[in-house]
């Protein structure tokens, strides 16, 4: 079991923290009584399927002894027009950098990443059409 402490600091200013021990500052716009001080949770749902991601795949191509230079994920949710506003799609791009990248390999560890071991990836699968795509920029 995993638990979290979310405590508020002000209005709709709040600090969360589990066991990794670190602390995560969440927020509203001032509209909605915060201070702009911190991420929307919902962009953390975002955040957190990209780290979860981004994790598996550095460790899954590390084992297959790719090497990069760089490696990025950008996210694109689109979220239901009423309440409760829930991501109905989101697209993943898997941006590689490097030499001699074999896409297959790639598309493999991605594969892998969001079918297999990738926990917030299935959750958000549940709920979200998710779809991804492998960019490849090779270096000179």
């Amino acid at each position: 079991m995993t638990e979290v402490e979310v405590r508020r600091v002000e209005g709709s200013t709040f600090l969360a923290k589990g066991p990794s021990n670190h602390w995560v500052v969440l927020d509203a716009k001032p509209e909605d009584g915060g201070q702009d001080g911190g991420a929307r949770p919902m962009e953390l749902m975002l955040m957190a399927m990209g780290g979860c991601s981004g994790i598996d795949i550095e460790l899954i191509l590390r084992k297959m002894r790719l090497k990069l230079s760089d490696f990025r994920i950008h996210l694109k949710g689109e979220r239901a027009d009423g309440d409760p506003r829930v991501y109905t799609k989101i697209h993943a791009e898997y941006h590689f950098w490097g030499r001699d990248l074999p896409r297959e390999k790639l598309e493999r560890a991605v594969k892998l990443s969001g079918e297999k071991y990738c926990s917030v990836s299935n959750m958000l699968n549940k709920v979200a059409a998710v779809t991804t795509e492998v960019i490849l920029h090779p270096e000179d």
